[in-house]
């Protein structure tokens, strides 16, 4: 999972790509391959994420097709932690 400077987290799922916009008090808005489908438990969420992608870490190391990320990236720093 990548966590942008601006509290929106990127991640792979069984190929979806999945993005958290973090709104504070531990609550997010999820978007799966774009589409809106709600809000949720921020913490819950990453969680539930980090757990599906230990289970198949291939989903990990996917290829994003550059126009997907640049289209999430775009005029957006990014934090890079390891």
């Amino acid at each position: 999972m990548l966590r942008l400077l601006n509290g929106t987290y990127l991640a792979i799922v069984n190929g979806k790509h999945v993005t958290l916009k973090f709104l504070g008090n531990n609550r997010c808005e999820v978007f799966i391959n774009g589409n809106y489908k709600g809000i949720g438990l921020f913490e819950y969420i990453k969680k539930q994420i980090n757990f599906l992608e230990k289970l198949e870490p291939q989903t990990r190391i996917e290829y994003i097709e550059d126009s997907v990320l640049f289209q999430e990236l775009n005029g957006k720093k990014v934090d890079v932690k390891i």
